[in-house]
């Protein structure tokens, strides 16, 4: 039989790792999930004298902090993106013209939904940017179903 010193030593260094582990936990900065989202804003949005299509967007956070928005599968915009805390900063180099700059979103994951929305007044400084990410909540695309809509009403084919 184990004595009572054997039994308090085990006990006390079970809880010491417990205690690391729930600190390490906590300390985790949230972030949002890689992969490919999209968002349909079904009309087209007017800001100032620019209209901005409707139609499918398409956002892609890659490794490394990088992202890619575009509109129907067309790359429009791209550039580098940070987490810190609720809060996500997209920035565009200098040679996207109109769309150099940054902005700052709060986001929000539940589920498969992302929803982006500007954090402050003077959210972006690229009005295709802000457009694109404030005006419809994106849905992570779930490859399994991506070939299912590749093929329409009227049947197709595709490359398993």
């Amino acid at each position: 039989m184990k004595s009572y010193t054997t039994h308090l030593r085990t006990f006390f260094s079970c809880s010491v790792l417990a205690l690391c582990l729930s600190v390490n936990a906590a300390a985790q900065t949230p972030t949002i999930p890689l992969g490919n989202y999209t968002a349909v804003i079904p009309q087209d949005v007017r800001a100032g004298n620019l209209t901005f299509p409707g139609g499918e967007y398409q956002l892609t956070l890659l490794t490394g902090g990088r992202y890619q928005l575009g509109r129907n599968n067309f790359i429009t915009l791209s550039g580098t993106y940070s987490v810190s805390g609720n809060l996500v900063r997209f920035t565009s180099p200098a040679t996207m013209d109109n769309c150099s700059g940054e902005g700052t979103y709060q986001w929000a994951v539940v589920g498969n939904r992302l929803t982006l929305t500007a954090a402050n007044a003077r959210v972006d400084s690229c009005v295709e940017r802000f457009i694109a990410l404030n005006s419809a909540p994106f849905f992570k695309d779930d490859p399994t179903l991506k070939d299912w809509k590749n093929l329409g009403p009227f049947g197709g084919q595709f490359n398993a």
